[in-house]
């Protein structure tokens, strides 16, 4: 989910400019990620971690980080977050056996942050980030993704990024040949929006531009990738996803409403939705039973 960012209506869509220029500005804006400050906790996350290289991807270098040895189990972040906040899942699927596998998402990079690397990403950015790892880390086991991560690699394991076409506005997928996750089949989804034309409109509610902008989003989404913003939905690649996927989603989430889980949920004919309750948007990465939980899915045979 994109985090909410006030501005002025005028100011943000730039009235002297043209409109095309204005649109991009918008558009850029919504793309542009508000990263948490860096917490003490992280620094003994990376000390448990082996770097196991760099994805490239557009103007970042994107580390990739590895916990623990076993079958290979790569975690993709929420928007604003990095590969740390992933933390807690990943040492707690180390310790069951597993290699988990982390990186930082496109412009969520050090440098990205510093202001030395592309300071913008969307949903496809993630999923063909994603793509590149799980080429990097083969074979993967399962794939674990949070907020607007668990969206794209919903995408990235559909396959529906890869339909998508290509412009300048945004380099391929440094992965070659067929989709890489094929084969993956296990998928849990943590905390993700279904769809891309509801994450618009709370952006544009909530961040103060006004909900003008919505139509002007939802056309320069089809211009940069040829589908129009319906297209951009879990629950629509539903019948792609691995036969294994799981839902966990917080009733009290009030970022991502659990009524999206729910519709996913549906368009995989139900069943696989797990439901906590006082966990929010984020403590579902660190509480202890949804690991356990997440974990013991991850086994089953």
């Amino acid at each position: 989910m994109a985090e909410t960012t006030t501005v002025g209506t005028q100011a943000a869509l730039g009235s002297t400019q043209p409109l095309k220029d204005r649109t991009t500005s918008i558009f850029d804006l919504f793309c542009t990620p508000q990263p948490a400050p860096e917490q003490t906790w992280e620094r003994d996350v990376l000390a448990a971690a082996t770097q196991v290289g760099t994805v490239a991807h557009a103007d970042d270098d994107l580390p990739v980080y590895r916990w623990g040895h076993g079958p290979t189990v790569v975690l993709t972040h929420g928007w604003g977050a990095r590969a740390t906040h992933m933390g807690p899942l990943a040492r707690a699927l180390a310790a069951a056996g597993f290699t988990a596998v982390a990186f930082d998402g496109p412009a969520h990079t050090r440098a990205a942050i510093a202001g030395r690397a592309r300071q913008q990403a969307t949903f496809v950015d993630f999923a063909r980030a994603l793509q590149a790892v799980t080429e990097l880390v083969a074979p993967v086991h399962g794939l674990v993704g949070h907020s607007a991560g668990g969206a794209a690699t919903a995408f990235a394991a559909s396959g529906f990024a890869d339909t998508l076409a290509t412009t300048p506005d945004l380099p391929p997928s440094s992965a070659q040949g067929p989709n890489p996750t094929t084969g993956v089949d296990r998928l849990v989804l943590m905390s993700a929006p279904d769809h891309l034309a509801g994450v618009i409109e709370t952006w544009a509610r909530l961040s103060g531009t006004g909900t003008q902008i919505i139509e002007p989003l939802h056309q320069e989404t089809f211009r940069r990738f040829g589908k129009p913003v319906e297209a951009f939905s879990v629950s629509a690649h539903a019948h792609l996803l691995p036969a294994r996927t799981l839902l966990v989603h917080d009733g009290e989430d009030m970022r991502v409403p659990i009524s999206e889980a729910q519709r996913v949920d549906g368009a995989l004919g139900g069943g696989r939705l797990l439901t906590t309750r006082g966990l929010g948007h984020s403590r579902t990465l660190t509480d202890p039973n949804v690991a356990t939980h997440v974990v013991a899915y991850l086994e089953e045979h």
